[in-house]
């Protein structure tokens, strides 16, 4: 996705509209900085699906919001996202005893 405000990408980002323009908001797709400056004047429009993206240690789905590393196109299979789980992330700093 391509934030509308200063043309970042990202493998998902939030939707929104200005509340300001009532009945004639359009959705606007916006990177967290950028939504981080209007979260006051915007209001989030829930997406028709969820994202997930698979992970590149274990090779198993996740949300992408559980991802740490999202990189669009990374998850393989039908061009999907794909980055690193919590706990592989862990394990690749060494603070997890398996």
């Amino acid at each position: 996705m391509v934030c509308s405000e200063c043309g970042a990408t990202a493998a998902a980002m939030k939707t929104g509209f200005w509340i300001a323009e009532g009945d004639a908001a359009e959705e606007w797709p916006m990177c967290e900085d950028c939504f981080g400056e209007v979260v006051d004047e915007v209001f989030i429009v829930p997406g028709p699906v969820a994202c997930w993206g698979r992970c590149s240690g274990c090779l198993e789905w996740f949300s992408v919001r559980d991802l740490v590393d999202v990189k669009a196109g990374a998850g393989g299979r039908g061009d999907a996202p794909g980055g690193t789980c919590r706990a592989c992330h862990e394990i690749e700093l060494g603070r997890c005893a398996m």
